[in-house]
């Protein structure tokens, strides 16, 4: 079993210790979502190890030692659960030695009468007396039985739960490490959008997920929705306007007439459409100076410039 346990701490270590600080910080930078706030702070600075208290840390090693503690505590809370007795179960309910030795009573008097044969009232009513005692025992060690089995669960539960929000000992710098991590997306972040060409070069998801982050950076308040054609509706000097991000896919007829319903739909009057790629001429058509009066709805498109602007804004 230590044999076990020692090879499973080795490829867990292993498996954190095979790579760098920077690639460790890599896969933290990765879990960053794109459509977070970014950090002002960051756009033109770079976050280095002392802005957060991180000089002389092993960042590689520490971020191993949490990942095999918490993998400990994993195994530890499933090897709990496989303890864990069920509620219905009635294997551990036993008579005990009193409520035998009255259940042998009763299949002794049985035969006695077989032989005998009709007792007598007295002997009823002993019988009866004592088959009442052999159910009464059983059921109150059955109850007893039920009160222990759900007390001993109760506390497994709680065992569990202990285990798995056991915190790892030096949780502290770890918070300092992902947020150097997430300062470091940040960067990395304002200096890719920064540049028109990181737009053009995006799918519909990645824009319509940048384009929401920057909005939330700027206060414009993103909501999403669960719609086909608008992606998510933001207040821009306190107008509510829907938002729809192609990107650089090919615009056509039905995706405007599907986004104009829907912005009625919600009851708005204004669309902003981020288009970086090419439309159907039937699309472009409608558009004059890139803006488009639609059964009562004003669509707007907005170019990589307008982007730039936004950015240019939060400097």
């Amino acid at each position: 079993k230590m044999c076990i346990e020692i090879s499973y701490e080795f490829i867990i270590q292993g498996l954190y210790m095979s790579s760098n600080n920077k690639q460790t910080l890599k896969a933290l930078i990765a879990e960053q979502e794109r459509s977070r706030v970014l950090d002002k702070k960051w756009h033109h600075r770079k976050p280095e190890k002392d802005d957060f208290s991180l000089a002389g840390v092993d960042i590689d090693k520490l971020c191993g030692a949490r990942a095999i503690h918490y993998a400990k505590c994993e195994k530890r809370a499933e090897e709990i659960l496989k303890e864990m007795p069920s509620e219905k179960s009635w294997s551990s309910i036993s008579l005990g030695w009193e409520g035998i030795v009255m259940f042998l009573l009763c299949i002794a008097l049985g035969i006695y009468y077989y032989f005998v044969g009709t007792p007598t009232q007295a002997m009823s009513v002993v019988v009866t007396i004592i088959s009442f005692g052999t159910v009464g025992i059983y059921v109150y060690r059955a109850l007893r039985a039920k009160a222990a089995r759900k007390q001993e669960i109760k506390d497994l539960q709680q065992l569990r739960k202990d285990v798995l929000n056991e915190e790892f000992d030096d949780e502290s710098t770890y918070e300092r490490i992902y947020g150097f991590a997430k300062a470091l997306a940040d960067y990395e972040t304002w200096q890719a959008i920064g540049k028109p060409a990181y737009w053009k070069d995006r799918s519909a998801s990645e824009v319509r997920e940048s384009i929401f982050g920057l909005f939330a950076t700027a206060g414009y308040e993103p909501d999403g929705t669960y719609d086909e054609y608008v992606d998510f509706l933001a207040k821009i000097d306190n107008q509510e306007v829907a938002v729809a991000c192609p990107g650089s896919k090919r615009v056509t007829r039905q995706l405007i007439d599907g986004f104009v319903d829907e912005i009625k739909d919600h009851e708005l009057t204004t669309g902003l459409l981020y288009v970086f790629g090419k439309m159907e001429g039937n699309a472009s058509s409608l558009f004059t100076k890139n803006e488009a009066v639609l059964d009562g709805v004003t669509l707007k498109l907005q170019n990589v410039d307008e982007v730039m602007k936004i950015i240019s804004l939060l400097d």
